[in-house]
């Protein structure tokens, strides 16, 4: 299981939580590579396999993020991963609704670089297909799937952020705020 000597508070599984760490018994020197040299490079693959088979990854990268752990991989995620991720949740927090409403109506609109996800997503929450959003945003199906798959990523990280938040002792919901500040 990722320690780090100095995180402010241990994994601590919630309700959503299920099972153990996958990672309990493997060596923690897999979610703690060093320079990225080929050797390491086979390293982070082992600790995302273990990861991609574990009942609490999401905890655990809630975990990461609320605490701001600066290095190894928690959740399937490597930092710099992490970074990407709370950017794109920080993208989906925008309010895209009249941009939405002009696409809606067959507007053909230029969507800032900023709104595309956003607008991206909620799109795709209203069931538009790849290729109508692809159409509508100027985006190859290829770019409109791998953005979705983001986006996804993005909102369940801002729900494992919420559920740890409830679930930790002594916070009030401010470290998913903090996170995404």
């Amino acid at each position: 299981m990722p320690t780090a000597l100095n995180s402010p508070r241990p994994y601590e599984p919630g309700p959503s939580a299920s099972g153990r760490p996958a990672c309990r018994d493997a060596d923690p020197a897999l979610f703690f590579p060093g320079p990225s040299k080929r050797r390491e490079l086979r390293r982070v693959r082992m600790a995302k396999q273990i990861c991609s088979t574990c009942g609490v990854a999401a905890a655990c990268l809630a975990i990461a993020v609320l605490n701001g752990e600066p290095d190894g991989i928690w959740g399937g995620y490597t930092t710099p991963e992490r970074q990407a991720l709370l950017w794109d949740a920080r993208c989906l927090s925008r309010d895209v609704s009249d941009t939405v409403r002009q696409l809606e109506r067959g507007q053909r609109i230029r969507v800032r670089p900023l709104d595309c996800l956003p607008v991206l997503h909620a799109l795709s929450q209203r069931g538009w297909s790849t290729e109508r959003v692809g159409e509508a945003l100027r985006l190859s199906p290829q770019s409109v799937l791998r953005a979705r798959e983001r986006a996804r990523a993005a909102t369940d990280c801002l729900t494992a952020l919420h559920n740890a938040d409830r679930t930790a002792p002594g916070t009030a919901n401010t470290g998913a705020v903090k996170a995404l500040e």
